[in-house]
């Protein structure tokens, strides 16, 4: 929903309108009126409208993406009622779109930020070129500047409040830069702390020189934060003092320190000083000397005061005095006993949790709480604590590089290590915005849900209940990062579980055998029926199935099974005989007849399919005895055996069916890969269907070849074309089986219908023979399912008989398999809408290997939509059109004809690139011939070029990827102002007719996206030529990931000169040699990662290490180094990595792991937008999860999961070390 200027501005010139109108909800206001005030008071600085109607739009579109727009819009105001010109000023900010965004930004994310820019509106110049802000200024410069800005003052006040001045104008830039996205978390605190560490040394001389003491013998340490480098906006920071000797004299410098950094003056304050690390604390010497800061602690000083020495670091004095003193006391970190390091840990922790909880602020204090910042410092620290003496690399003041360096050296996993680091930096980000907005040392998140909203916005949560996704992901992350405490600090517990039972219901011997047919009395002995009545009355709620087994020698079992009768009860049976490595021989299988005394429609059938009244006498029950024999001649498990039979049973009595049919077909696959697969032709089978043998039911004669799992797969074909099973003799002679089985429909009829039986002959078939060509398929459990689907489906189509030849042909049912196995998206949503195009396709199997160019692909779409002049009969014909292409190349894919990845997303780009250039066409015909205020265009005089970025631009999109298009026109050199805007007008509308062509079947799949304009939404959907340059050259607005993006822009439409042209000045733009700007890179993969990545999972896009990291590294190097070889400006990146491989940018090690890398995790992203038909999330399953399982097999790795999970996991490391390694952030 898009907010309308005419409305806001009709309201706003009537000042007896109502603020409550609908006009304002689209741009966020919490409080309309008084935003309608607001800008009511801003219109009135410019009574002779010379600027403010120009802000206005522009106002707006910045508003409506702030985290609270009525707070930015009050410090807007404040701003501008403070300007000695505000009409200058509104038009300044009405030209400087990009400075008026950053404004609102800034006003929408901190007050206190905002104060610091009231106060002083000439650091407004500071935040004009926001890119700047990223450009890192070293610790030393600071020093320099904040010595410089000092000595303004006359005397140590005045001294101190101009570094109060200073440092609340580098948090300005360094805290813009933060909310604006980009820096990272590391850079932030990186800064913070040499912006402390500079004003403690500058303090500290200022304080030497007015005691004229020499430098000498005092020395500073940080700890905690400050000490690694890790601050926040508004820490404490952690000093101690050391002294050679004689620390009465150090003593007036250490109180001046403490002055200058602590007190309070009108310009603020520098730091609060923490000095209680020192030894014994309050009471102890505020500057101990050397030897009796190592001897208190080797003699008296408590675990926690030796776990803070881990971040110790020297930040100002005699650097010889702190090196030497850190050596030391380094000793005694190394040399730390670690037997009761874990329960010590742990008692810290829970009294900190404990006092918490007295408070009632245990959720969302995302500082000490459970799954908090302090979980992932006591994690690190401990291990760095356990494991220092043997590995003193591990001894990092960092927790970020701690937690690096602890998976280098094994006492991490990859697993636990992205936990913590993600978590970790989650959680300080959320803390630092706690703090940034009113300079407060805050750790609780607020329980106010529109509180929650503008935090979760500030974040980059953009979904509609930002609070919610917020909440969600600040749950993930802390429940994992608990869940890692708890593994690395928690003992493991052991559980045991205890079996209820409960007594069996009293024998009916007689009620058992008048419920069963004459022919199960003379099929066994007295003494047998009576085990089985017994059997039968045991039968309870609890106790669903009776087995009993008797050894027959020769590997040869006798089993016994009365259990309650459930539909599909007898294909689990077999199925599951499968499973554990038997065969069936023979079998005789017996239901309870239905009560005389009832109808036949009237029967307790709910017994088959629901809850039943669970009476033993009323209950259907089944006597089943089967031989059979081991095939590997081992013992059988009975045991294992039953428990999982009594859980399928518990599954039926729930009415989960179609999930048992699924598990089933999932176990027997696997028993069934091991054995010869069947050949393309089905096998013959005699089914031969009579009426007259039984009164109740239909009997099926069976004369087969036998194949293993028959029964199972016969069963199978019964139960999913809803056949009940009442009885069954099974035998069989030789290689024949001779089965005899007694059917109804569910309503316990006969089947005595002739189209119904043909119908039954050939599902059944069908259904067998597909059954045995499951291993074949990715996912076993989905291709049955949605084959029984498909099958019935089938069968509504009036010429079913004369398409039965198509499934009969060698190779369909194979491909179906492979087809329907591939996910529930797959045919919920595409196979089984497209029916009518997949029996076409899957019948002309060769016709599958036929390449389609894009000039073939053009041809045919000209031909389909020529003649169509309504624009809704052209739109449905090009949108089937391409539906149906884009079925037809992942039919391709999926069943093995494009043998390579890169290969399908050619085909596929070929199709985008081609129902563009139509699309395109046919906008420009009909724009053209359009009534209204737009200018008349000759053909000639058209000068439209289409680029595809992203993925489309590399040639490289895969199943439900999105087209990145920029539209990019040509003005005439000699066009006036009115030309100009009725050319931006003309182009507008083709860009609109556009959009409202391509239909998206799913969100995100073919979908046109057109966010890396400039400006992204709130720009123009078409651009000028003139406007991209501006725009993208060294001084103009684009952020530098925007620029970074034109690495993959390609032309696609459009006259070739005009594309080259643009290409031309892409390459001037960022293959200038001006480097790469890795920092703001940085920022947004860590806005990336916060927003898309969920605690303690893995996305294969968006983690660490996955994919995007791979492909901006590429980036990066492309643009470092394409000014010199012009041969690595290629949009694909697996051309790109071959390039900077031959130039020798990449070393052959690292450009096969990169290459290496590349292909799995496409093939992965691939797999994972098949499954879920979701173009967006791309998080891996867990690993030990059925649907990873899938997934595994899908990508080739048969039943060896775990080597794909750790394969992706090795991947992310590699990208990231790489990544980490070829572009350093410099200057940081």
């Amino acid at each position: 929903m898009t907010w309308s200027l005419p409305e806001i501005q009709k309201l706003l010139a009537d000042p007896g309108a109502e603020a409550e109108q609908p006009c304002l909800t689209p741009v966020g206001f919490s409080d309309p009126e008084a935003a309608v005030q607001g800008l009511r008071r801003l219109q009135s600085l410019d009574p002779r409208g010379r600027a403010f109607p120009a802000l206005l739009p522009l106002l707006l579109t910045a508003l409506s993406h702030a985290a609270h727009p009525n707070q930015a819009l009050i410090n807007l105001e404040n701003l501008l009622q403070g300007q000695p010109a505000p009409v200058e000023t509104l038009t300044f900010l009405a030209t400087e779109r990009r400075l008026l965004e950053v404004l609102i930004q800034l006003f929408a994310g901190s007050e206190f930020l905002a104060s610091v820019l009231l106060k002083n509106p000439g650091y407004i110049n500071d935040l004009r070129y926001p890119n700047r802000l990223a450009r890192p200024r070293t610790e030393t410069v600071l020093r320099q500047e904040a010595l410089k800005a000092a000595r303004e003052g006359e005397d140590w006040a005045g001294k101190t409040d101009r570094l109060r001045d200073f440092q609340r104008r580098e948090l300005l830039r360094i805290g813009t830069a933060d909310l604006l996205g980009i820096l990272d978390f590391g850079s932030v605190t990186r800064r913070l702390s040499d912006l402390a560490t500079a004003l403690i040394k500058v303090v500290l001389q200022l304080g030497r020189e007015s005691l004229n003491l020499p430098p000498e013998g005092f020395c500073i340490l940080a700890f905690g934060k400050l000490g690694g480098r890790e601050l926040n906006y508004s820490s404490d920071i952690d000093l101690v003092f050391v002294c050679e000797k004689d620390p009465d004299a150090q003593l007036p410098l250490a109180r001046k320190i403490i002055d200058g950094l602590a007190s309070t003056s009108g310009a603020g304050f520098l730091y609060r000083v923490d000095m209680r690390l020192r030894p014994w604390g309050k009471t102890g010497q505020l500057v101990p000397p050397r030897e009796l800061y190592v001897k208190y602690l080797h003699e008296e000083a408590r675990l926690w005061e030796k776990q803070a020495l881990l971040k110790m670091r020297f930040v100002g004095g005699d650097e010889q005095l702190a090196i030497s003193f850190i050596r030391e006391a380094g000793l005694v970190v190394r040399n730390l006993e670690t037997g009761q390091l874990q329960g010590a840990v742990l008692e810290m922790k829970d009294a900190i949790e404990s006092n918490l909880r007295r408070k009632g602020t245990m959720w969302g204090e995302v500082k000490s709480g459970s799954g908090s910042i302090r979980d992932v410092e006591f994690v690190t620290q401990y291990l760095q604590l356990r494991h220092g003496r043997q590995k003193p690399e591990v001894l990092s003041r960092n927790t970020l590089d701690a937690l690096s360096r602890l998976r280098l050296a094994g006492f991490l996993s990859q697993s636990d290590y992205q936990t913590l680091s993600e978590g970790y930096t989650f959680l300080r980000s959320v803390e630092h915005l706690l703090q940034i907005l009113h300079n407060r040392q805050i750790h609780q998140m607020p329980a106010d849900v529109r509180e929650q909203g503008y935090l979760a916005r500030r974040l980059g949560f953009e979904e509609a209940d930002s609070a919610a996704a917020f909440i969600e992901g600040y749950q993930h992350h802390s429940q994992a990062i608990r869940r890692v405490f708890e593994t690395h600090l928690h003992p493991e517990g052991a559980r045991s579980e205890a079996e209820e039972t409960e007594a069996p219901s009293l024998s009916q011997h007689e009620h058992h055998l008048r419920r069963m047919t004459r022919a199960y009395a003379i099929s066994f002995s007295e003494i047998t029926i009576a085990r089985h009545s017994r059997m039968a009355d045991e039968l309870t709620p609890r106790t669903p199935l009776k087995m009993e087994t008797r050894d027959l020698g020769n590997h040869t079992w006798e089993l016994t099974l009365v259990a309650y009768d459930y539909l599909g009860e007898l294909a689990a049976i077999c199925g599951l005989l499968l499973v554990y490595g038997l065969d069936i021989l023979e079998g005789n299988i017996f239901t309870y007849r239905p009560e005389r005394s009832k109808s036949p429609s009237s029967a307790p059938r709910t017994a088959r399919f629901g809850k039943a009244r669970f009476q033993p006498v009323d209950r259907q029950k089944i006597v089943d005895v089967f031989r059979v024999r081991t095939l590997d001649g081992s013992a059988p498990d009975w045991n294992a055996y039953r428990k999982e039979l009594e859980g399928i049973i518990a599954m039926l009595h729930k009415r989960e069916q179609r999930q048992v049919y699924g598990l089933m077909a999932r176990r027997v696959a696997g028993v069934l890969s091991n054995f010869p697969q069947p050949g393309g032709s089905l096998l013959p089978m005699d089914i031969e269907i009579d009426n007259t043998v039984s009164q109740n039911a239909t009997v099926l004669r069976i004369d087969a070849q036998d194949t293993p799992g028959f029964l199972y797969t016969f069963a199978s074909a019964l139960a999913l074309n809803d056949i009940y099973i009442s009885g069954v003799s099974v035998s069989s002679l030789g290689n024949r089986i001779h089965d005899t089985l007694f059917i109804t429909d569910t309503r316990q009829q006969k089947i005595t219908d002739p189209q119904r039986q043909r119908q039954l002959r050939a599902a059944v078939l069908l259904v067998k023979h597909f059954t045995n060509l499951l291993p074949q398929s990715p996912n076993a459990e989905s291709a049955l399912l949605h084959f029984r689907d498909f099958v019935d489906q089938f069968f509504r189509h009036g010429d079913w008989e004369n398409e039965l030849a198509t499934l009969e042909q060698p190779g369909v049912l194979d491909a179906l398999s492979r087809l329907l196995g591939v996910s529930d998206f797959l045919w919920d949503d595409f196979l089984r809408m497209q029916h009518q195009n997949l029996l076409p396709i899957i019948r002309d199997l060769e016709g599958l290997d036929t390449i389609k160019s894009r000039e073939q692909l053009q041809e045919e779409l000209r031909g389909l939509v020529e003649g169509l002049a309504r624009f809704e009969d052209w739109r449905e014909a090009l949108n089937r059109f391409k539906d149906r292409e884009m079925f037809r190349i992942d039919m391709r894919f999926i069943l093995g004809r494009i043998p390579k990845f890169w290969l399908f997303s050619a085909e596929l780009s070929d199709l985008a690139e081609a129902v563009v250039g139509e699309t395109v066409d046919r906008a420009i015909r009909d724009i053209r011939q359009a009534p209204g205020d737009l200018p008349e265009m000759a053909p000639d005089n058209i000068m439209l070029a289409v680029a595809a970025l992203g993925k489309l631009g590399g040639r490289g999109i895969g199943f439900g990827s999105d087209i990145e298009l920029m539209f990019i026109y040509r003005e005439p050199d000699k066009a006036g102002r009115e030309g100009r805007q009725g050319l931006a007008r003309f182009y507008d509308r083709i860009v609109q007719q556009v959009l409202k062509s391509v239909e998206a079947r799913q969100n995100g799949i073919f979908e046109i996206d057109l966010r890396l304009r400039p400006y992204g939404k709130a720009g123009p959907l078409a651009v000028s030529f003139s406007q991209f340059e501006q725009y993208f050259g060294p001084e103009g607005a684009a952020w530098n990931y925007e620029r970074q993006a034109l690495v993959k822009l390609r032309p696609i439409y459009g006259p070739a000169a005009f594309g080259e042209q643009i290409l031309a000045s892409r390459d001037r733009i960022i293959y200038s040699g001006s480097g790469f700007d890795t920092i703001a890179m940085r920022a947004l993969r860590e806005r990336q990662v916060r927003q898309l990545v969920r605690g303690g999972t893995v996305n294969v896009k968006f983690s660490p290490g996955a994919l995007v990291d791979l492909e901006y590294t590429v980036q990066g190097l492309q643009i470092i180094h394409g000014h010199l070889a012009p041969q690595l400006r290629r949009p694909s990146t697996g051309q790109a990595l071959a390039a900077l491989a031959r130039h020798g940018i990449l070393d052959q090690n690292d450009f096969g792991k990169l290459r290496e890398a590349h292909s799995l995790l496409r093939r992965v992203i691939e797999g994972l937008r098949m499954v879920r038909g979701n173009a967006r999330d791309l998080t891996l399953p867990p690993a030990d999860s059925r649907e990873f399982a899938f997934l595994a097999r899908r990508l080739g790795y048969g039943s060896d999961a775990s080597r794909l999970w750790n394969d992706i996991l090795a991947t992310t490391h590699n990208v990231l070390e790489i990544s980490l390694r070829l572009l350093p952030q410099s200057g940081e």
